[in-house]
């Protein structure tokens, strides 16, 4: 039987609160962690795991801390800042068409 999951979210969700979500509802850490390898990613982020109690409710929370890479400013600011990777949509089409992810989740 396959199972089906459907997120209602209309205000959205947090990335990291969706795959602490995906695994307390059974996907294996090791297959996640090995799916999102396969983008060819992995030398930007780090993920780990705990398990926490919010409000009484047990959940799986997921860190996911991205390692910044150091670049030469060519503008001058009063306070420290930092420059995140932004990657839009042609782009992560890209990863994920490149990835060893099974066909179907290319196609979807």
């Amino acid at each position: 039987m396959v199972k089906i999951g459907y997120w209602e979210c209309p205000t959205g969700i947090a990335g990291d609160m969706c795959l602490g979500a995906l695994v307390d509802c059974g996907l294996p850490w090791q297959y996640l962690v090995d799916s999102l390898r396969s983008l060819g990613l992995e030398q930007e982020y780090q993920l780990t795991t705990e398990k926490v109690i919010r409000n009484g409710q047990s959940a799986t929370k997921v860190h996911v801390d991205l390692r910044h890479h150091h670049h030469d400013h060519h503008h001058h600011h009063d306070s420290e800042h930092h420059h995140q990777a932004t990657r839009h949509l042609p782009e992560i089409i890209s990863l994920i068409q490149g990835s060893s992810l099974p066909e179907r989740v290319k196609r979807w």
